[in-house]
């Protein structure tokens, strides 16, 4: 698994930080590629171009949380177990980098993200699948889409209240699981249980 290139760093960084100072996703190439240090062929060369700019960011951020949360679920198989530590990786990172959460935030819903749902990590359909396999959630196969969707909706939601204020990390990560877990049909007691287990660590991305 290998980290994200520096450049490519750099030019994510540098759209995160324009985004937080301007608020606009009116970018240009040339603005983007001043900020990060590096040249306009750079940008391109890293897959990013003017029509997408801020959605290929978006996707790319995507792609380097999930390795990141690849990385911190090693051993953990069970996919409601797998579901509310996600969920809580997601709202402490808001709560711990703001700037990144509100860029997330702002761009997630595109087309190229929904791509998205069989990338190599953190494959959020291989769990809902292997989930119904072993009878942990109730639902089927036509479902699947709606729950993801319902699960991704409901995360960026918990986002906004970390970032607005209205609460914790681990307060809206508790509620938001619950309800979640609920809606995908497992009972009080196990959910009790799943909520009471130790929040992991999100990992550096391994090397």
């Amino acid at each position: 698994m290998s980290r994200l290139n520096v450049s490519r760093q750099r030019i994510i960084q540098a759209a995160i930080d324009l985004f937080a100072r301007h608020g606009s996703a009116r970018l240009t190439v040339s603005q983007l590629a001043e900020a990060a240090g590096v040249t306009r062929a750079t940008i391109y060369n890293n897959g990013l171009h003017p029509q997408t700019l801020f959605q290929d960011v978006c996707l790319s951020l995507k792609r380097e949380m999930d390795q990141h949360i690849d990385t911190s679920l090693q051993g953990v198989d069970d996919p409601p177990q797998r579901l509310v530590q996600v969920v809580h990786f997601y709202l402490r990172r808001a709560h711990e980098e703001p700037q990144w959460a509100r860029f997330f935030c702002t761009f997630a819903y595109n087309p190229a993200m929904m791509a998205e749902l069989e990338n190599e990590y953190n494959n959020p359909l291989a769990d809902f699948r292997t989930a119904i396999a072993r009878q942990r959630y109730r639902l089927g196969e036509a479902q699947i889409m709606a729950a993801l969707g319902m699960v991704g909706g409901t995360m960026l939601s918990g986002m906004f209240l970390v970032l607005e204020g209205r609460q914790t990390w681990r307060e809206a990560g508790s509620h938001l699981c619950l309800l979640l877990l609920r809606s995908l049909g497992l009972d009080e007691a196990e959910i009790t249980l799943l909520l009471a287990e130790p929040l992991l660590d999100l990992l550096p991305i391994m090397d």
